[in-house]
């Protein structure tokens, strides 16, 4: 056979592969909304917002996608949100799964155009981006 017919087989195959590894994008989803649930849980909580207003919060988020949510935080509130977003990474579950497949699984799934969209609309990342703004270089490949 043809080596550079073999090696394009074994290039086939290896793409096949690769492309069964993948998780469903349903099931992805599904774990950014558990992590999104824990970081509006944070939130809240740096922010002292009583649990029944969140509830009705992201119902609303959900409901409208037009509706934006305006908060304030002083600066030992910033601080303290920074600190409980980069330990979700590690102390919470979902969030360490979202991140660990996005950036340390092998392939990331950041390389995936479908799978790094919803990485950087999650909300762990959005609030991460947006209250450390060199945050970038450090989370994303």
């Amino acid at each position: 056979m043809i080596p550079e017919l073999r090696q394009l087989i074994f290039d086939y195959l290896d793409a096949m592969h690769e492309g069964a590894n993948l998780p469903s994008l349903c099931a992805f989803r599904k774990l950014i909304r558990r992590a999104d649930v824990y970081v509006l849980k944070v939130l809240g909580f740096v922010i002292q917002l009583p649990a029944d207003t969140l509830a009705q919060v992201t119902y609303n988020l959900r409901l409208a996608p037009d509706f934006s949510f305006y908060f304030r935080l002083t600066s030992a509130q910033r601080v303290s949100l920074i600190r409980l977003l980069k330990g979700s990474i590690w102390s919470n579950v979902h969030c360490a799964n979202m991140v660990w497949a996005c950036i340390m699984r092998q392939p990331p799934l950041c390389e995936y155009p479908e799978f790094r969209k919803l990485f950087v609309n999650s909300m762990l990342v959005k609030l991460i981006f947006f209250l450390e703004p060199n945050a970038s270089d450090s989370l994303l490949p």
